[in-house]
Formats: structure tokens, C-alpha cells, sequence
């Protein structure tokens, strides 16, 4: 399927994958420098997912596919404000968990969000806030996927995204207090999550955008149905 892909857009998610693995290697510093703990990358990652959350929005707002008609915006209308609500009951979720399996006692989120965006952890929150937009400009507004994908595909992407990732380091996070290694532990889990999220942006980038494009071909009648064969 990604050979419908053209050179430049596997170019291009090459290249905001690229910057993404940078940033999801940045709290090795953090942890070298900084002596960060299991929990502070517990804290960078669940935001991270809140702003892939606010990002996707952006993105099902700006979704004008070039045959659409007044029924598919009423529909988009009522997508966006479900995903909001479902999407954030979600985060909610994941910081309950978080908090219930590896949080500090008399800690709340208002002091762990005041510490990731203005202390030590905007220095690795920020990065990855900046790698995530970039492909949101880079690809979904310079290359136009706004105008070739569909509302219902792109409110299923986060969850495809951050539900692997998550499985991982919760996974992960679990064993390390179990087996109570030393710091290369976080190291291992930091490095395993930049690798994972890398492939994941990649694939269900390409993905979706070839299957955009086969969809948007099959809708015209010139068009045989050899080109899915």
C-alpha cells in the first residue's frame, strides 16, 4: 500500500519522524543531568498525549475534502465535540492511573503540569510540543491532507498512536519498580518509547495517507478498479 505514496511525502514523514525520535530522546538528558525519575517521564509523556489530543482537533476542524457536501460537515460538527469529550475522559483516565500505580503522595496535577511547562520539564516538554506541530504544519497544511482525508479516520489516529506507546511505558514503568533497577532502566524505557513512537508516526502517517489516496481515486469514475488491485 505506502508505494501509492509519492518520494516526496515519504520524504517528508521521513523527516518530521526524524525530529519527533530527537525529541523523544531528549529526557535521556534529563534523567543523566537532571536526575529525573520514573515518575517525571510518566508526567512528560501524559501530557504529550493531551497534546497530540488538542493537535488532532486542529486537524479534524481544518478536514475539507474537495467532494464534500453540507451532510458531511453537520456529521464533522458532531465528530469534533465527541472526540473532545471522549478523548479527554481518556487523558483523565491515564492520569488517574498514573497517579493510583506510580504517584507521589500530596502531589496533585496542577503542581506536576506547573513543573513540566515552566521548571526542568519544559526544557524536554517544549521539544516534543514543537514535534508534534511541525509535522501538523509540514505535512498536514503544506501538502493539503486536509482537504483528502475523512473526519471518522482522523478521530481514530490518537488512540492508534498513544495506546501502543502507553502500553509500553506503563508496561515498562510497572517492571522497573518491581525489579527496582538502577537509571539505565530509564534509559532503556526512554530509548524503547523514542523508537516506538517513530515507527507508529511513520506507518499510520503513510497509511492513512495512502489510503486517502486510494479512496479519493476510487471516488472518480475514470478511475478503474485495478489501482487497489
Amino acid at each position: 500500500m505506502f508505494s501509492y505514496a509519492s518520494a516526496e511525502q515519504k520524504q517528508s514523514v521521513l523527516a518530521t519522524g526524524l525530529v519527533l525520535f530527537a525529541a523523544n530522546l531528549l529526557p535521556l538528558i534529563a534523567v543523566w543531568k537532571l536526575e529525573w525519575k520514573l515518575y517525571d517521564l510518566l508526567v512528560l509523556y501524559w501530557v504529550e498525549v493531551i497534546i497530540i489530543g488538542l493537535i488532532n482537533v486542529g486537524r479534524m476542524v481544518l478536514i475539507k475534502p474537495s467532494d464534500s457536501k453540507l451532510t458531511y460537515h453537520l456529521l464533522k460538527a458532531a465528530f469534533i465535540p465527541f472526540f473532545i469529550c471522549h478523548f479527554g475522559c481518556f487523558c483523565v483516565g491515564i492520569g488517574i492511573a498514573m497517579q493510583f500505580v506510580f504517584g507521589k503522595e500530596n502531589f496533585t496535577a496542577g503542581e506536576q503540569i506547573n513543573g513540566m511547562l515552566y521548571k526542568d520539564g519544559g526544557k524536554m516538554f517544549w521539544p516534543l510540543v514543537i514535534a508534534h506541530i511541525y509535522p501538523f504544519f509540514w505535512n498536514y497544511l503544506r501538502h493539503r491532507e486536509y482537504g483528502k482525508t475523512r473526519t471518522r479516520r482522523r478521530m481514530i489516529m490518537p488512540y492508534l498512536r498513544v495506546l501502543p506507546t502507553l502500553i509500553i511505558v506503563f508496561a515498562g514503568g510497572f517492571w522497573l519498580i518491581k525489579s527496582d533497577l538502577p537509571s539505565w532502566g530509564l534509559y532503556v524505557l526512554i530509548s524503547l518509547k523514542a523508537v516506538v513512537d517513530w515507527i507508529l508516526h511513520s506507518v499510520l502517517h503513510l497509511r492513512l495517507m495512502c489510503y486517502d489516496i486510494i479512496t479519493t481515486h476510487l471516488r472518480k469514475p475514470e478511475i478503474t478498479p485495478e489501482l487497489v488491485g
